[in-house]
């Protein structure tokens, strides 16, 4: 007898997609795969778990001197996430070389140097840890003049070691003293003359701990020449930052979530916080790099005195302090090493309580081996299977305001209503009421990733009412006492728009997907090039992309594929792409579009597949409702997200409707689907709109509000 994946999860607690991990890895014994579908024996035995070490709470580490190694040790010893790593080793790209499922060091070795040398078929899927360049931060700094001049220098000499690094940085410091000391000098290579003379005893130690003991006598040419160039001074630019973020490695950027803040995003926040007492207060940056948003007080009423900084880069809190130092002359060297200090601020920080808290906190950075322990007795957020820093440092710096204290932090926008982020959105709406979201998109150079400014203010009310939005479109203030939701932060929706999804979220007879519906990725070929073909053959078929289907739609597609399962990195089940009737929906796209197929047909992943099994309502009604005026509206304002999640879908409330309702709308879908020119489209797609209008008991008011708003 067999049993389903389902089936076995159910049974052994654990979910599908670990099942299907073990039969992968052969950790089922006599499962076997048919078509795509793995079928296992119903006696099987749930294996150990060998993810986690005894304490259940710690990552597994590596023993020295191991002779092997798990899949799980091999992917953090090549940096890559352990999804890849299953996914190389289903497509065959590696292969355990000890007993069944252990990789020797040796293989292990082998394959870094592969990837290395950019020889390896892996070469295709290594990740971006691996990936080394370096890119200017143009957005950084407003001098075009100092852009110019760092992309001129890396062109003359385009690998710094760190030694180079630090002394570039350390010229570049006394360059800048000397400008804002009205200091002469013959010229620009200051580091090598006798500057100690006409530097005062501050400036003389910091320079000490940035350069330590590096030999000045045995400098190339080269350098020596590069010394030479002049920057310009900007009071409000961070050009020590910016020099260093640029030559620092990428892939050292990646590890430590290193992503320095634009300059005008540093303004937002500090004009945003609209200090009135500015004499009295206490403001911290706890993860400053080299101070960028303690610089933009510079000239305003907020003394050297307010301000305090944490760091754990080294380098980036020497640069701190000499960017305050240039800033506020008066500033010992102790009082410098006092306000602005080296430290990882999640286990130990400043020793006070601040009225704000601010800047932009690592995201996504790896987390130490020793820390994670020491996070987890800390820290709420610390205590869930993916740790992510920004919430580390959201609690951390909770806990360091005083009572009615603000934090303003950069976040990707991810935070307001992805299912991981819920422990951190649980303790904000326990603990603070939000004043200030600025929705920024795409905020930093060279990342793919929506980001917000959050402003909390410590008042344990739990509240949006009065909170200022801004996005691209428009701005507007929340005059609702609308309460924070853990599950997940509207502050996307105006007032109107609010009470039009409480609207349609409270229907009478709603029905919702969730539970009563199959859903499909489409295939994950691991290589389209080898698998997709723009020709048909005798044993290929027509494969879908998310940019052959529009609403009701298929369009013209010329993708073929052989359908080869067990050869894919990821498939469905074949039954559910051979299933009578489903519905494809695009994957990216900020508005559902969805249409019917009833020929079996294959899609890749950019086109996703559904299939209701809501007893009595019919597929093409289904297909109608998700693609009307109502779920677009509904789907793209709650959501704000150009990715057609599932999560989404299954909690649309779909209006159970009578037979004949159905009939009508039903109707009207098979006429949309054959029709041939666009006003015949747009007038069926109106009249199908009315009658689901009706369905939501939408008033004529609330039906216009809708429609001017997609």
């Amino acid at each position: 007898m067999y049993s389903s994946v389902l089936e076995i999860s159910k049974k052994f607690n654990i979910s599908k997609r670990r099942v299907q991990t073990l039969c992968e890895q052969g950790r089922l014994q006599g499962a076997k795969q048919i078509s795509g579908v793995w079928l296992i024996p119903s006696d099987a035995i749930k294996p150990k778990d060998k993810r986690y070490s005894k304490n259940k709470n710690a990552l597994q580490t590596f023993e020295e001197g191991k002779k092997q190694f798990t899949l799980n040790e091999l992917c953090q010893k090549l940096s890559i996430s352990y999804a890849t790593g299953r996914n190389w080793l289903k497509l065959k790209k590696i292969a355990p070389d000890v007993e069944e499922n252990y990789y020797s060091d040796k293989y292990i070795q082998n394959l870094k140097s592969a990837i290395s040398k950019s020889e390896d078929i892996l070469k295709s899927r290594r990740n971006k840890l691996q990936k080394k360049d370096k890119s200017l931060y143009k957005d950084y700094i407003d001098s075009k003049y100092n852009q110019r001049l760092l992309e001129s220098i890396i062109a003359e000499k385009e690998i710094f070691n760190s030694n180079e690094v630090k002394l570039l940085l350390a010229n570049t410091a006394l360059q800048m003293y000397y400008k804002t000391r009205a200091i002469k000098t013959s010229g620009w290579n200051i580091l090598l003359s006798d500057y100690e003379k006409n530097i005062d005893e501050t400036f003389k130690f910091l320079l000490k701990d940035l350069l330590d003991k590096i030999n000045l006598n045995n400098l190339s040419s080269q350098f020596k020449k590069i010394l030479e160039y002049e920057f310009e001074y900007s009071q409000t630019d961070d050009l020590l930052g910016f020099i260093y973020l640029s030559l620092m490695l990428l892939n050292q950027r990646k590890k430590a979530g290193m992503y320095y803040t634009p300059k005008k995003l540093v303004n937002k926040i500090r004009v945003n916080l609209k200090i009135k007492s500015p004499n009295n207060i206490k403001i911290c940056d706890p993860c400053c790099g080299s101070g960028n948003f303690l610089i933009s007080f510079a000239g305003t009423k907020i003394k050297c005195e307010n301000l305090y900084g944490q760091d754990m880069d080294y380098i980036s809190m020497v640069l701190t302090r000499l960017n305050m130092a240039l800033l506020y002359p008066q500033a010992s060297y102790n009082f410098l090493c006092e306000h602005f200090i080296c430290g990882n601020t999640l286990l130990k920080s400043l020793p006070y309580k601040f009225d704000f808290v601010i800047g932009n906190p690592p995201w996504g950075s790896k987390i130490d081996k020793q820390d994670y322990n020491k996070y987890q007795k800390l820290y709420l957020t610390a205590n869930q299977s993916t740790i992510e820093s920004f919430s580390l440092f959201i609690e951390k710096a909770l806990s360091m305001l005083n009572d009615n204290g603000v934090l303003s932090f950069i976040l990707p926008e991810s935070i307001l209503t992805i299912g991981v982020h819920n422990q951190i959105r649980q303790i904000i709406a326990k603990n603070c009421s939000v004043e200030y979201v600025n929705f920024l998109g795409n905020a930093f150079y060279g990342v793919q990733c929506p980001s917000i400014i959050l402003t909390l203010k410590l008042d344990h009310k739990g509240s949006m009412k009065n909170c200022v939005v801004v996005n691209k479109n428009n701005s507007y203030i929340i005059m609702e006492d609308r309460a924070l939701n853990a599950d997940g932060f509207l502050f996307n929706l105006s007032d109107k728009e609010n009470d039009l999804i409480e609207a349609i979220s409270h229907i009478d007879n709603a029905v919702y997907l969730k539970d009563n519906a199959s859903f499909a990725l489409g295939i994950v070929t691991g290589d389209n090039k080898k698998y997709i073909s723009n020709k048909l053959t005798p044993n290929s078929e027509i494969v879908l992309k998310g940019k052959n289907i529009s609403r009701y739609k298929i369009e013209q597609a010329n993708n073929y594929i052989e359908f080869k399962p067990k050869e894919f990195q990821q498939v469905a089940k074949t039954e559910l792409y051979r299933a009578k009737e489903k519905l494809f929906y695009r994957f990216i796209s900020h508005k559902p579009i969805f249409c019917y197929d009833d020929n079996q047909l294959l899609s890749l992943n950019s086109c996703n597949i559904l299939i209701p099994k809501i007893e009595s309502l019919n597929i093409k009604y289904i297909l109608a409702i998700l693609n009307s005026s109502v779920a677009t509206f509904y789907i793209s304002k709650k959501y704000n997200s150009v990715k057609m999640l599932r999560s989404y879908l299954e909690q649309f409330p779909i209006p159970m409707a009578g037979e004949k309702e159905q009939k009508d709308i039903i109707t009207l879908v098979n006429k949309i689907m054959v029709s041939q020119d666009q006003s015949t489209f747009d007038k069926i797609y109106k009249d199908i709109d009315e009658l689901i209008f009706s369905l939501y008991n939408l008033d004529l008011g609330q039906k216009q509000f809708i429609l001017q708003n997609i």
